[in-house]
């Protein structure tokens, strides 16, 4: 099987190749080429059609050379086009409920931070050769809280990142240019929709399922 490595550092190239290496359950896999970027990335898996696809988040493709975990979901969304999707494995520091929902959205098959030690990694690379998912329990249980809840209307993903902003009802009616009433209306379909009794609580639920970034992260 063909793996393509997507990622910024080469040293952690260097490592995932070597891991692939010496692990016995990964001697089937082949890597047949690496991208740092979005675009370069997107080509190449292209030409060569690869099986599975490591994916960092934390991607340039910025002329200033900005980072940032959108451009490795972009790649994500992209790949689902391809006439041969590949299998992908996310490999990133963002290991957030907001980035983890994401991609399983746009069919990630797990989502390893990396943190993670060789052996769990192999473990993880292994399942997906399998074409089986490999995400934590902990994860797992994200995703279907998550998958559980009522969809929200756009409106509602609207006022609930605000809220999780801080802005007030009023500010909130202000900038999305409706009736205060309305926001209150929002609001309580939000509570009820979370069985949140504060908007403290709602906004805790919205972070820990991955309906909005935890502040540390938005506010990278």
């Amino acid at each position: 099987m063909k793996v393509f490595i997507v990622e910024n550092n080469d040293l952690l190239v260097g490592a995932i190749v070597r891991i692939i290496e010496q692990h016995t359950q990964l001697t089937d896999l082949v890597v047949t080429g690496y991208a740092t970027s979005c675009s370069e990335a997107l080509h190449a898996i292209s030409t060569t059609l690869p099986d599975i696809v490591i994916l960092d988040l934390s991607l340039n493709d910025c002329p200033d050379g900005t980072k940032s975990p959108h451009h490795g979901l972009a790649l994500l969304r992209d790949l689902r086009h391809l006439p041969r999707v590949p299998r992908v494995l996310i490999y990133s520091y963002w290991n957030q409920p907001y980035y983890l929902w994401t991609a399983w959205q746009h069919g990630a098959l797990g989502f390893l931070d990396k943190d993670t030690s060789a052996s769990e990694f192999a473990t993880a690379l292994t399942t997906v050769m399998k074409a089986g998912y490999a995400f934590s329990l902990e994860q797992l249980r994200i995703i279907q809280q998550r998958m559980a809840l009522p969809e929200l209307t756009p409106r509602e993903y609207e006022i609930l990142a605000l809220l999780a902003q801080g802005r007030s009802k009023d500010d909130i009616a202000e900038i999305l240019r409706i009736a205060a009433g309305t926001v209150r209306t929002h609001t309580r379909n939000l509570f009820d929709k979370f069985d949140a009794h504060s908007q403290g609580e709602l906004i805790s639920v919205a972070r820990r399922l991955g309906f909005v970034l935890d502040k540390d992260v938005a506010g990278r």
